[in-house]
């Protein structure tokens, strides 16, 4: 950018001409940054440990561990990182302007079975660079996490929750109590099937074995992937009225959310040897939502 032997133009002038100060390319970075780095670890392992340290106490716990840290440094790696003590302020119990103020529904209920009461909670697991989003329902009565999974954003938890939403309201053609498999599992693998690609029975439990891991993060599988007979006569005792309504409300849930704010990506590419013996190449084009982590159509 800047021509120290410049046969014409002095070096202050090209700093005039670029606008920038005489010192800037001079400019070396601070080394130690991967100190702090280390230093901004230990404190948030500890403040996931202690929440109550404040600035003081986790000056000492570093000192402790041998690094010479004063704590007006410890108050800027914690002010970065967003963290402070947690401890009881005065004033709490006010609401502030304009709040509105929720009932607790559950007040002198009696908790007394399972599936009565279930909980939610979302959180964040440190990683070795960053941190992942863990989201867990969990049975209030018997302390049974029903569900998790684990994401990189918020946004990918909705997914497969609002399907097995909608069609948990398909009613169960079968008789109570003599069934292997449970109805909601039997649709959500067969409708992953469908949009993937599946045609025949066969295909659906072969995806299903394919992709087991996957779908017990998510479904209960009290008897495993059902077979190929299995999809077959669950289907034919199915209502298609309603497993129409209960699909089609979740299709249009879905454009609705997609056709909000959301990122589309477009990609492009030629099938690899499609150029041969003189054909007209073969184009593939892909449409990807950013948000949803979905692909859109390809053609």
């Amino acid at each position: 950018m800047v021509e120290h032997h410049h046969p014409e133009v002095s070096v202050v002038r090209q700093f005039r001409l670029l606008g920038i100060s005489r010192s800037s390319p001079y400019y070396q970075s601070r080394k130690g940054l991967t100190k702090d780095l280390e230093m901004m670890r230990l404190i948030d392992e500890q403040h996931l440990k202690t929440p109550f340290y404040g600035s003081r106490k986790m000056c000492t716990f570093l000192r402790n561990l041998g690094y010479c840290i004063n704590r007006k440094r410890v108050r800027r790696l914690m002010r970065q990182m967003g963290l402070e003590a947690i401890y009881p302020k005065p004033r709490t119990s006010q609401p502030g302007i304009g709040h509105k103020i929720y009932p607790y529904l559950l007040k002198e209920l009696v908790i007394d079975r399972p599936n009565q009461i279930w909980a939610t909670d979302l959180t964040y697991i440190p990683m070795e660079r960053g941190f992942m989003y863990l989201i867990a329902i969990m049975d209030w009565y018997s302390r049974r996490v029903l569900t998790w999974r684990v994401s990189n954003t918020t946004g990918q938890f909705t997914q497969h929750q609002s399907l097995s939403q909608f069609l948990a309201k398909v009613p169960d053609p079968r008789c109570s109590g003599m069934c292997d498999h449970n109805l909601l599992d039997i649709l959500i693998i067969a409708v992953c099937a469908v949009i993937c690609g599946a045609d025949e029975w066969q295909d659906m439990e072969d995806f299903g074995h394919c992709k087991e891991d996957w779908f017990r993060t998510f479904l209960e599988l009290p008897a495993g992937i059902p077979s190929k007979y299995t999809f077959r006569r669950v289907f034919c005792l199915l209502d298609p009225l309603a497993f129409e309504a209960c699909f089609t409300a979740w299709i249009k849930q879905t454009l609705t959310e997609i056709s909000g704010s959301h990122h589309l990506a477009v990609d492009g590419k030629t099938m690899r040897g499609s150029k041969a013996q003189g054909k007209k190449p073969v184009l593939l084009v892909s449409a990807w939502s950013v948000e949803l982590g979905l692909v859109l159509g390809k053609r």
